[in-house]
Parts: C-alpha cells; structure tokens; sequence
C-alpha cells in the first residue's frame, strides 16, 4: 500500500458552444454576481484580492456551500492557456498538500467542446484509514457539486433546450 496515493476527482461533458464561449463565461466570474449566478445557492461570495482576475499569478477568496458546510477558499491562478485550460492552486500550504490543483479543461469537440473539471488529490495512507468515512462524504459532496457545476455552465450556454 503507497505511503500517498495520488488521485483525481473529475466531471467532463459536452457542451453545444465553442471552447473560446466556454472559456469567456469561466473567465467572465468575476464577482460575487457572476459567481452566484453560475450555481446559485451553492456559490456564495468571489472577490479578487490579488492583480486582474484570470492572469496568472491574480488570487481570488471565494466562499461556497460543499455538502452543506461552508468552504472558504483563497486560490492562485497558476496557469492560463486561452481558450483551453484554467489550473487553480490553494494558497495555503495545509490545503495544497491535500488538493494542489484545480484544472478547468476545454477541448473542442464535433459540433461542440467538453469541459473536464478536474481535482488533484495527494490522500495520504492515516488520512485514508482513519478518517475513510469522513473523506468518502466530502469527497462525493466535491463530485456533486463538479457535477452540478458543469451542468450550470452548460445550461447557462445552452439555455433550456440544450
């Protein structure tokens, strides 16, 4: 059994829109409006504390519900390719050991683009045996709300018939 096991939670879909209208609508949060508005209910509060928002090296402080309990997340923007790909990392060093990058991946499709939102884990062997229910809830709570994540973009670019 490996000391650290290392892992990804992902959620990838079709989308019927363009990766460059995909990737404006990622890059288009940039407050708190726009960020409630792309999973109401769920995101709560955005704010860029740090240079012009989607340029690497800019960091945002955002607020969001994950499985019923309050997540506050301070991020570096650590890549940008446009039209393609957004990579997050944590600030802090206890959450980056755990989960040290956010990926937001657009690739052109037939007809359309796929979107693959994209968590990496580092899970080491004590976290994984003594708190194996705990992390099995908040992992399936991160999943649900990938899941639900992509399927608002996708319903906000689509609109109700997509």
């Amino acid at each position: 059994m490996r000391w650290v096991r290392r892992d990804v939670l992902s959620h990838s879909l079709w989308i019927r829109a363009t990766p460059e209208q995909v990737f404006a609508f990622l890059t288009g949060v940039v407050d708190d409006a726009t960020y409630r508005a792309w999973h109401p209910g769920e995101h709560l509060s955005l704010q860029w504390v740090k240079g012009e928002p989607w340029r690497v090296g800019s960091v945002l402080y955002a607020t969001e519900r994950l499985g019923g309990r309050l997540r506050k997340m301070t991020l570096r923007v650590t890549r940008v390719i446009p039209g393609r790909r957004i990579d997050l990392a944590p600030l802090s060093r206890f959450q980056r050991r755990y989960a040290p990058r956010n990926t937001y991946a657009v690739r052109p499709e037939a007809d359309g683009c796929r979107l693959t939102l994209t968590l990496h884990l580092r899970l080491p062997l004590p976290l994984r045996l003594l708190a194996r229910a705990m992390l099995d809830r908040r992992l399936a709570a991160a999943k649900r709300h990938m899941v639900e994540e992509a399927e608002h973009l996708k319903h906000r670019l689509e609109g109700p018939e997509g």
